[in-house]
């Protein structure tokens, strides 16, 4: 958009004439510039020229001259016409122009923006004061005159003497003397007296006297001609009236006064003005006002102004400085402005300093310019342009209401904010901030400290580089940080980012997913919905976890660790205890380098020599922490670890499956339901239990006490022939023996130390018969004893068999596969995409993964695969979830669920379709893992042909979509659970 320039005031004054009968050679011109927006232009360096035309706006071109100008920092430029550089016009020289020959306008050209010339305005050049007083002065008497013909001489011009030859009067070329006696005055005269007359009498208006002088002034405004004031002034060469130096006036209007040094009094107005006085405009002078100094101005009733160019605007506002500025006219009064370039131009306002702003109502600022971080001065002034805001130091910023900056550049921008020290920032309503660049910007926000940083709604930031950008949130300490909504962060860099959490110590943590956590302690960490970690390095990761005491570590939903690097990883996992230290010791190897013939064995095979000193014995010692993995487990001493609903108790302990326990030391329960109590053993059968000193209970549901027992058995299933009972009496780790022997098909052995029995015991021999080969036989006893012949001082040996002599018995086998009980169908593991099906939830195939499902989402899913058993009879796939070879659970398995197949099944239903009855047919709803009623589209409906083969398409695709048939129904609103047979089409 093109810019464009107004110029609001053009005031003109004589400043140079030659004689009565000549005019000016010279005007100040000055206005103030804006562009097409109105907005003033400040500093702006401006080309611009001058013409004279003659009579008319658009008449001959009398004279031209070019000036470049710098306008202020009010928009005003000021130049002196007649001064320029001549570039046109038909005078050959500003001082030929004639100016009673015509009447002369003025044209103003602009080059801004750009290279071009814009003509702004033409308009008539009127008479001006000095003009009017030149013209005045050219009516004198020319006979009323005494010229001297030297005036270097000393005597006097014209001299008034008394009889007795005492001078009274006397005029010399450069002054006038009156000589008044100091003693022996006749009646009232004795002084000097300048009076009028007329046909009443006379009247005194000047009167001097030994003690006094008196100017009388005729206060009647109605009183003709120029009576009525008083004026000294001075003369030269040329003829006229020169400037005057002391002015007394009782004009009632102001007369506009071009920069002349003087003392003018104006008794009407009641006000002073001295020094080089401006008078620019008539109403720059206020009533009871006073000016001192170089074109001062005090514009505003009862102001005063001192100064190089100080202006009063205000009412019982004072300036006082260089270009100092104090109130507003006719709006803003009663302001105070000392200093450099100060402006105080808000009500009742106060500035100090140099370029200080003190715009708000009732504000105060007090300062210079800014400086940056080097110590160099910025371009910024201190400013209160709020109402009641305070700024104080340089540069400093107070710009809204109730506002205070104090401090180089500190800034000020929210309602009744505070900042302190240097560059500080409170930019929140009511925030405060303190210290070297701390910064509130959080409504009713505390930072307090360097750098500190307070960004949260009525949040507080205590000490160097501390941060808050939560709701009501704390931080306090070196580089605390409290980013969650109401958390409060302690310490040197702790971080409190969850949600009403609370961090304390060195390097504490709370994270952002930890709301109403609490973290105690250097390097703490709580990061689950409230959690608790209490201690140097704790961590407390889950929701409602809990770990208290060095590097305890509570990473499961509702998990407890308690001592030293204890750990409690699963849900609802207790690990109590501290670290379990074993050691090591190595022997180091010795290489001879010598023979035992003294020939050198360095070559060929390496060859171990005994040291020739004492070997060293290097021992290693390791420490276990305390820990409680999986869900349910408990882990309580030293150096124990549970998992999956273990139970350790004491030190060094393996409980790893679910109703595992291991108490003592060094004993290990690995599997279901197993228990192991002493030291070291191991129950690894699923509900196998181990008691004593290195016992093993490896088959499925058997007991073993004792040491040392003979390991046996199958751990995943019940095996007839394995052991069910078992005392151990070995006496090593290869030297293991077993004292009795219970197998689970009822056959009992019993060891002594020369002999043992067995109950039901069964025999399988293989032998070869000649002709006929190897063939088997198979031998059942009801006991068998027997007896070791091989003993020494053994006199006599007993033996014998008891057995069945009746018919043959049953053999068991034909009903090995026969199952019963309470349990409703047949289920088979399938992978659990999400981990979140439940039992009666209804599932579809994963499109994503093989082998998967996840719930169903919407109605009529023809991907519908069943539904989620609940108590199922029997369950394949094992594979998935178990090891075949061990038969322990796999380990980092992914996650599955049980698919029923067959039979009757709990599903959970939704009447989204309808009330559900016995023999209705079900499929999959809009609601995740529920069923409702199946039904298919009346083609009676359709409307046209495609309708008929949308209806008929949707309905081949719900044909897909059955699920099974209810076997009782529901009718009820919301979710419910009935009874299906799954049917899948």
């Amino acid at each position: 958009m093109k810019t464009k320039m107004f110029f609001l005031t053009a005031v003109f004054f004589v400043v140079a004439y030659t004689g009565i009968a000549q005019v000016p050679e010279g005007f100040n011109y000055q206005a103030v510039v804006r562009d097409a927006t109105g907005a003033i232009l400040i500093n702006q360096t401006i080309p611009v020229k001058i013409a004279l035309l003659a009579n008319s706006p658009t008449g001959s071109m009398l004279w031209e001259e070019q000036h470049t100008v710098i306008s202020n920092q009010f928009g005003l430029i000021s130049l002196v016409l007649g001064t320029g550089t001549r570039t046109g016009g038909t005078k050959a020289s500003f001082s030929s122009i004639d100016w009673s020959a015509q009447t002369v306008y003025i044209r103003t050209s602009l080059q801004y923006p750009g290279t071009t010339w814009n003509t702004m305005g033409t308009t008539q050049i009127w008479s001006v004061p000095y003009s009017l007083v030149a013209g005045k002065t050219t009516g004198i008497n020319p006979g009323a005159k005494i010229i001297s013909e030297n005036d270097a001489g000393t005597e006097a011009l014209f001299e008034v003497k008394r009889k007795d030859g005492q001078t009274v009067f006397a005029v010399y070329p450069d002054a006038v003397n009156v000589f008044v006696p100091n003693s022996g005055v006749k009646a009232a005269k004795g002084g000097f007296a300048v009076g009028g007359f007329g046909g009443k009498g006379s009247e005194e208006y000047f009167w001097v006297s030994a003690d006094s002088v008196r100017i009388n002034i005729d206060p009647d405004p109605s009183t003709k001609a120029a009576k009525g004031g008083f004026a000294v002034g001075g003369y030269g060469m040329s003829k006229g009236v020169q400037d005057r130096f002391f002015n007394v006036t009782g004009a009632t209007t102001v007369n506009t006064v071009a920069a002349s040094p003087q003392i003018l009094w104006y008794p009407n107005k009641n006000a002073l003005l001295a020094g080089n006085v401006h008078i620019a405009h008539v109403d720059s002078v206020g009533n009871y006002s006073t000016a001192f100094g170089y074109q001062s101005r005090a514009i505003g009733n009862y102001s005063q102004a001192f100064g190089y160019k100080a202006t009063a605007f205000g009412d019982y506002s004072t300036s006082i400085g260089k270009r100092s500025i104090a109130g507003a006219y006719k709006s803003r009064h009663n302001a105070f402005a000392l200093g450099n370039a100060t402006q105080a131009t808000g009500e009742d306002s106060y500035a100090f300093g140099s370029a200080a702003r003190a715009t708000g109502e009732k504000s105060f600022a007090f300062g210079s310019v800014g400086l940056d971080d080097s110590g160099n001065p910025t371009t910024t002034p201190t400013t209160a342009s709020g109402s009641y805001s305070v700024a104080i130091g340089m540069g400093a910023q107070a710009t809204a209401k109730g506002a205070m900056a104090v401090g180089i550049g500190s800034m000020s921008y929210g309602a009744t904010s505070s900042s302190f020290g240097f560059y500080s920032t409170a930019n929140g309503s009511y925030a405060t901030a303190l210290g070297y660049k701390s910064y509130a910007s959080g409504y009713s926000s505390g930072a307090f400290g360097s750098a500190a940083r307070a960004e949260g709604y009525a949040s507080l930031a205590l000490g160097r580089n501390s941060y808050t950008t939560g709701y009501y949130s704390v931080s306090v300490g070196d580089s605390a940080k409290a980013t969650g909504n109401y958390s409060g962060a302690f310490g040197r860099l702790a971080k409190a980012k969850g949600q009403y959490s609370v961090a304390v110590g060195y390097n504490a943590l709370t994270k952002a997913a930890g709301s109403y956590s609490v973290a105690i302690g250097a390097g703490a960490i709580a990061s689950g919905n409230y959690a608790l970690s209490f201690g140097n390095n704790s961590q407390a990761t889950n929701t409602n976890s809990l770990a208290i005491g060095n590097s305890s570590v509570s990473s499961g939903v509702n998990a407890s660790a308690m001592g030293y690097q204890s750990q409690a990883n699963g849900e609802l996992s207790l690990a109590l205890g501290s670290y379990y230290s074993y050691s090591y010791s190595l022997l180091p190897y010795f290489s001879g380098t010598k023979g035992e013939s003294g020939e050198d064995d360095s070559k060929g095979d390496f060859i171990i020599r005994p040291p020739i000193i004492a070997p060293i014995f290097r021992t290693i010692t390791f420490n276990r922490a305390n820990i409680a993995d999986g869900k349910y487990s408990i882990a309580i001493g030293n150096g124990n670890y549970s998992n999956n609903g273990g139970l350790t108790l004491g030190s060094n302990n393996n409980a790893t499956a679910f109703g595992a326990v291991a108490v003592g030391v060094s004993n290990s329960a690995t599997n279901t339901n197993t228990f192991a109590a002493g030291y070291n053993n191991r129950a690894t059968g699923y509900y196998a239990t181990a008691f004593g000193n290195n016992t093993y209970s490896k088959a499925y549901g058997s007991f073993v006490i004792g040491q040392f027992n003979e390991i046996a058995g199958d751990s995943t299933k019940w095996v007839s022939t394995d052991p069910v009972f078992v005392v151990g009496n070995g006496l090593s780790e290869s030297d293991r023996s077993n004292a009795v022997t219970i197998y689970k098909n009822g056959r009992s052995i019993f060891y002594g130390e020369h002999a043992n029995v067995s109950l039901n015991d069964k025999k399988f021999s293989i032998m070869y018969v000649p002709g006929v080969g190897l063939i088997s036989t198979t031998s059942v006893f009801g006991i068998k004893s027997y007896v070791n012949r091989s003993d020494a001082g053994v006199d006599y040996y007993y033996s014998g068999y008891f057995y069945d002599t009746g018919t043959e018995g049953t053999y068991k086998g034909l009903y090995a596969d026969e199952r019963t009980g309470g349990s409703i169908d047949v289920a088979e593991y399938i992978y659990d995409s999400n981990n979140n099906t439940e039992p009666a939830d209804v599932v579809v195939a994963d499109p994503s993964n093989k082998e998967s499902v996840i719930k169903s989402s919407r109605p009529y899913q023809s991907s519908v695969v069943g539904v989620i058993s609940t108590k199922p009879h029997m369950t394949m796939g094992m594979e998935l979830v178990t090891d075949e070879k061990t038969g322990e659970p796999l380990k980092n398995s992914r996650p599955a669920a049980r698919l029923a197949l067959t039979g009757r099944v709990p599903v959970k239903v939704t009447a989204e379709n309808g009330a559900i009855q016995p023999g209705d047919m079900l499929t999959t709803s809009s609601v995740p893992g529920h069923a409702m009623k199946w039904t298919l589209l009346d083609v009676a409906k359709a409307k046209d042909f495609n309708d008929l083969k949308s209806i008929l398409s949707e309905n081949e695709t719900r044909r897909n979509a059955v699920l099974g048939k209810a076997v009782e129904g529901f009718s009820g609103t919301g979710t419910g659970t009935i009874m299906v047979l799954i049917s899948l089409q």
